[in-house]
């Protein structure tokens, strides 16, 4: 799923009542402060706005302890195995609950779960923490510490699997609600978009290194050019065309890294008709040329979602 689609079903989702609202009841049944992250672990939604666990509160008002918990998190989105997403101590010594939001094998971004402690925890585990914290220039003392430690709720693993279960719930919840009601500014997950659109869809995956024409489209799926290109954008947010850029782009991108392929030629295999229209496409989507992207040999990255 290109980035720009995912971006897309992120901000419709961000914009549903329901989603919302789940974020809401897993604070409330919980406890716990719940966060909703995109890929790349920046915050996007978060129920209550202001941490309410003492302990992380303190340290996220700390210029140092802050930053340092921003880097632990980033960590654990890069090592999470998403087969296995099992509860994970942050740099305060609390476990956290990552829970992905996967959409046709697609993961759209995670949800957090923060801060508790195991039953059988005890301040031998967090003590060392604080070491670690107090000497990176951590605001709090040990007592203050251990204070606010112990008001962290404790639960079994037991409890930990009916919470998973429970936002597996939730979650399919919230996809129903979007596609039966469809209510402005909220879109469903690919797997229930509009049969037409998701269509559209597949076949630009599909045959995006031939001439692909909205009004060839538009005849196969029995409607007008301009009916589907409204209809397009009023369901995922993009242009058509853009769309189509961004599938050829991601490609491209994918083979100046993995290949050695002449530019000429992986610009042809991307249907691009000439290398001109490429070069210049390519350097509009990513701020340097071919040459350029394929010299720095890692991915890259778009970090701004507008609206979020």
């Amino acid at each position: 799923m290109p980035d720009s689609l995912q971006k897309a079903l992120r901000a419709r989702l961000l914009r549903a009542p329901a989603f919302r609202t789940l974020l809401e009841h897993l604070h409330h049944l919980t406890g716990l402060d719940t966060l909703f992250l995109d890929p790349l672990g920046n915050n996007l939604l978060s129920h209550p706005r202001r941490e309410t666990r003492p302990l992380c509160r303190a340290l996220h008002t700390h210029p140092t302890t802050r930053n340092t918990c921003i880097r632990h998190r980033l960590s654990l989105l890069t090592n999470l195995d998403p087969q296995n997403p099992a509860p994970l101590c942050c740099t305060a010594g609390l476990r956290q609950i990552i829970h992905p939001l996967r959409i046709n094998d697609q993961t759209l971004g995670h949800l957090l779960l923060i801060g508790y402690r195991d039953p059988d925890s005890g301040e031998d585990e967090t003590r060392t923490a604080w070491t670690h914290t107090a000497r990176a220039g951590g605001p709090l003392s040990w007592v203050e510490w251990k204070n606010q430690w112990r008001t962290a709720p404790r639960f079994t693993p037991e409890q930990i699997q009916a919470i998973r279960h429970w936002i597996d719930l939730g979650l399919r919840d919230v996809h129903r609600r979007l596609q039966d009601q469809q209510p402005a500014g909220a879109i469903p997950p690919e797997n229930v978009l509009p049969a037409k659109i998701h269509y559209i869809c597949e076949s630009i995956r599909q045959n995006f290194s031939q001439p692909v024409r909205l009004g060839d489209l538009a005849e196969e799926c029995g409607i007008s050019a301009e009916h589907l290109s409204r209809l397009f954008h009023q369901t995922t947010g993009l242009r058509f065309k853009d769309y189509l850029t961004e599938v050829r782009l991601n490609r491209a991108c994918e083979l100046l890294l993995e290949t050695d392929d002449l530019i000429a030629d992986i610009s042809a295999h991307v249907g691009y008709s000439t290398l001109s229209r490429f070069n210049r496409g390519f350097r509009d989507y990513t701020g340097m040329t071919p040459s350029e992207y394929r010299k720095r040999k890692k991915p890259f990255f778009r970090t701004s979602e507008k609206g979020f």
